[in-house]
This record gives structure tokens, sequence and C-alpha cells, in this order.
């Protein structure tokens, strides 16, 4: 969807000119150099980028006083566009409409549009929408006259179609405007202005655009399209004859047409000269004066009326751009009216942004607060649930010591009986030993001391006997205390 600001490659649209089947013309401007103001064509049917992309290579060639040039073209960007150049002023319809036009106006005018078409010609390229619409007037001409080059102007070029052939063999065209034939296929024109061979289904070529320029003729002197068996030999002028000729050849079929336009531009240009000179060799006009004196008059008259004309014509320019600076005033106004409107809806959304940032600042400072006393909850519960761990570690681990120490103290207890059960069981068996010792030593003084008495050596054994003794005691001394320190 086009909107007013958008850009389209360098240019910026600045406001709707224009609609058609399938595209849209907008006033636009540089984005950089604001005072270079442009047309731009925008085609809203992708079906027709392909051929938008053929007819502008087909407009780039077209570079002539009095035809509108294409300045750039991109068929392949975001929007595809094809840029046209801008003529200020208007269309010729205002003039036909105020009667403002009489036969000489109406030769040049025809002349300019006729140089133009003969240009594009040569080039292949068919107008195919000749019309008071599209033929352009610059409001210079109010004070350098339509005499000048370049005055008069051919639009809409890129809506006609190229006799190039593309792949296929099928002809370039982008059709804005268009009309239905009777089979109901679509054909570049508008009704009223297509020649007869176009509208029951023939290729429109250089012909079709002369039909529609006899047309206009016809519309420029007679203020109306001609209908069934038109003709302009009732107009009051030296020259109607030669003009009623010029538009016969036009609005006949096509193999009786001018062959080209140059043809018809030497015929304008003749009756022209005509018109200028007074020197009508053609019959007169029923009515008209017969004889040199009267037709010089008369040629007189017609001079006066031509300049007569053409300065109503200035006249009403001069008002036309006066209006149309009002106009563009007022609109420079109402633009910079809404221009500070759409500043201060822009501020007050910024302000609600802002506020809507803010809250959203808010919401977010809330839900961090929030987040924050979530981890602290989340933290003191974890804290808590470590003391809880430690402590019933630190139990466990208590528990474990306790459950180890009375262990240790069982086996040493265990340990303890047990060495006690062992000495008293050691002590029981070395008291044995000391008992069967002390026996044995009895029983060894009592053997010594009944040798003794039988012997003559009793001292010797009582000696022996008692050193028996004692080293048996000390024997078994010695293994109690051995036993102890175990």
């Amino acid at each position: 969807m086009l909107c007013q600001g958008q850009r389209v490659g360098e240019y910026i649209l600045d406001r709707e000119i224009g609609r058609g089947r399938f595209g849209q013309v907008w006033l636009s401007r540089h984005h950089v150099w604001s005072d270079q103001v442009v047309v731009a064509k925008i085609p809203t049917d992708d079906q027709y980028l392909r051929v938008l992309h053929h007819e502008g290579r087909v407009l780039q060639g077209l570079c002539h006083p009095n035809v509108i040039r294409a300045l750039a073209l991109d068929p392949y960007a975001q929007t595809p566009y094809l840029i046209m150049e801008y003529v200020e002023g208007s269309s010729l319809r205002p003039l036909i409409l105020g009667h403002l036009l009489n036969v000489d106006l109406a030769l040049k005018i025809l002349e300019q549009v006729l140089k133009g078409l003969a240009y594009a010609h040569q080039r292949g390229v068919v107008h195919c929408d000749i019309k008071p619409e599209n033929v352009l007037i610059d409001q210079r001409v109010g004070s350098e006259g339509f005499d000048a080059i370049g005055r008069v102007k051919v639009g809409d070029f890129g809506l006609g179609r190229s006799t190039l052939l593309l792949e296929g063999g099928q002809s370039s065209s982008i059709i804005f405007s268009g009309s239905v034939d009777k089979r109901g296929q679509h054909f570049g024109g508008t009704p009223g202005y297509i020649a007869p061979e176009v509208s029951e289904g023939a290729v429109a070529d250089a012909r079709s655009d002369l039909y529609a320029c006899g047309i206009l003729l016809y519309e420029m002197l007679m203020w109306w399209r001609p209908v069934g068996a038109a003709s302009l030999a009732g107009l009051s002028t030296p020259i109607a004859p030669h003009l009623d000729e010029m538009f016969r050849r036009t609005y006949a079929p096509s193999d009786q047409r001018f062959s080209s336009a140059e043809e018809f531009l030497d015929a304008v240009r003749e009756a022209r000269d005509l018109l200028a000179n007074g020197n009508v060799e053609r019959a007169p006009i029923p009515g008209s004066a017969s004889n040199p004196r009267d037709s010089e008059e008369q040629a007189a008259a017609q001079e006066a009326q031509a300049a007569e004309a053409e300065a109503r014509v200035r006249n009403v320019w001069a008002s036309q751009y006066q209006a149309q600076a009002r106009s563009e005033q007022a609109g420079a106004d109402y633009e910079g009216a809404r221009a500070r409107r759409e500043a201060a809806a822009a501020e007050r959304e910024r302000w609600a942004a802002q506020r809507q940032e803010a809250k959203a600042q808010r919401l977010r400072a809330e839900a961090e607060v929030e987040r924050l006393k979530g981890v602290n909850r989340a933290a003191r519960q974890r804290q808590k649930a470590a003391e809880q761990r430690a402590r019933a570690e630190a139990a466990e681990s208590a528990r474990l010591r306790q459950e180890r120490e009375s262990q240790h103290e069982l086996r040493a207890a265990k340990t303890r009986v047990s060495l006690r059960t062992v000495r008293a069981s050691e002590r029981a068996a070395l008291e044995r030993r000391n008992r069967i010792w002390g026996r044995r030593a009895a029983i060894a003084v009592a053997v010594v001391g009944g040798w003794w008495l039988i012997s003559e050596y009793f001292a010797v054994v009582l000696i022996a006997a008692g050193v028996l003794w004692t080293a048996a005691l000390l024997y078994s001394l010695r293994t109690r205390d051995l036993d102890e320190n175990r």
C-alpha cells in the first residue's frame, strides 16, 4: 500500500495525481534535491513487472522536447517504479472545455504533438492512448506562446506498447488505463479515441495514433468528439477545406490514412502556412466572400481573432497560474498545519510511549524485586536446609564416634578380660610349676639329706641342695615378674 512520504528509489512520494487499472501515478521529489520534482508510475499488478522492465528500456531511448522523458526504472525493487519527467502546467482538456482554442493555436498544438509522435514512431514506440488528458501544456506558454520548443509534450508513453518484440513474439506493453472490446479482451486506450481496427482486435500501430490525433484536432476545433460522418468543412476559416481533408484522412479506415506522422505533420505545416499567408487556393466554402478584397479582410479578421484568442489564452493561463499559486500556497499552509498536527501527534505518541516505557520499567523493577525476594527466601531455605544437614551430619558423626568409642572400649574390656584370664591361667600354671618344683626340691633335699645321712659328705650335699632350692625359687619369681609385665 503506497502512502505519502514513502521512498521509492531516490524519490519520496508526495501526493497521488492519478490512478489506473494496473497502477498509480504519484508526484514525487528527490530525497536530497527537493526542488527536483518528477512523476513516479508504480504498477499495482505483479503480472506487469516484466513488461515494465522492457517498456522502461524502450522509453529510455525517447529523448525529445515534445515527449515526456523516462528518468529512472527499477522493476525489481521492493516497490517497482518508473520515474518520468514532470511538466508543471495542465493538460489540453481545460483549454478545450473553456473554448479557448482557435484554428492557429490548435494547429500549433497538433504540430508539436505530431513531432513527438513522429520521433517515437521512428523508434518503434506506439502511444495507443492519445487524448487531451495525455497532451500536457507547460505553464510557460502564457509568456512564451505555443511556438516555443517543448511547451507541448506527449505524456504516458508508458501506457502504450512497443513494436519491439519480446521472447515468444509478444510485444511489450504496460497499460494502466484500458478498455474492453466486444470479445471481452483488454487493450490500451480510451473509448472515443481508439481506432476502429484496434477495437476489432487488430494490433495497434502508428496509424492508430494518427486516428487519435484526428479526433484530437476535431475536438480542439469543434469542442466535442466526432460522431458518425463528421466534417470540419463548416468552420468559418479560409482553410476549412484543408482542415476537413486532413481530418478525413485520419478519420478514415487504416489503409486510407496518412502513412506516417511525418506526412500528417507536413499537412499541418501546410495548413499553418496557408493560414498565415492567407493564400487559400482551394474553393471557398459556401457563403464566404468571392473577391480578393473580401478574402483579405477575412484573413485580417482571422488574424485578429487569432491574436484575440491567444491573448484570451494567455489571460486564462495567467489567472490559472495565480489560482494555482494560491492553491499551492493554501496547500503549503495546509501541509504546514498537517505537519504541525502530525508533529503534535508524534509528540503525544512519544510521551505515551515514554509513559508506557516507564510503566514497563516499573513492572520490570517490581518483578525484579519479587524475584530477589524469592531468591532470598530460597537462599534462606537453602541455608536452613544446609544447617539442618550440618546438624544431622554432626549428630551422625557423634553417634558414629560414640559407637566407635563404645566398640573400642568393648574391645579393650574384652582384651583386658582376656589378658586377666591369660594371666590368671599363667599364674595358676606357674604356681603349679612352683609347687611341682617345690616338691621336686623337697624330694631332692630329702634325697640329698638321706644320702647325707648316709654319706660322709653331708655338708657338701647340704650346700648343693640349698643352691638347687634357691635356683628354683629365683626361677619361679622371675617367671611371675615376666607374666605381670605382659
